[in-house]
């Protein structure tokens, strides 16, 4: 680590609930598994490039509640699960997610 970001990383984890410790290990594991992903499509860097994941999220679970779905994300592994009244439907990630909200 460089010198002076103890402070800065150690704040950052407080802020999410987490020990330094339990951030780290968080962000390995996250790391790990995005680089076993295959890379997105380019039409999908495309229509995403230089907006936050979390905007884009929002605005698909702004699009599914028209549908009455709602969204859960397992934060280990980043796959996506849309929730309807009476069924599921798993995605590995956000590209198959944002392909199949925008087929609705």
């Amino acid at each position: 680590m460089p010198k002076g970001r103890k402070a800065e990383i150690q704040a950052h984890a407080e802020a999410h609930g987490e020990s330094v410790n339990a951030f780290i290990g968080r962000a390995i594991a996250e790391a790990m598994e995005r680089d076993k992903r295959p890379q997105e499509a380019p039409a999908v860097q495309e229509r995403t490039e230089g907006v936050p994941l979390h905007t884009l999220e929002q605005r698909i679970r702004k699009k599914l509640y028209k549908y009455g779905a709602t969204i859960r994300k397992d934060r280990k592994s980043g796959a996506y699960t849309v929730v309807y009244e009476d069924t599921t439907l798993d995605f590995p990630d956000y590209a198959a997610l944002l392909e199949y909200a925008d087929k609705l």
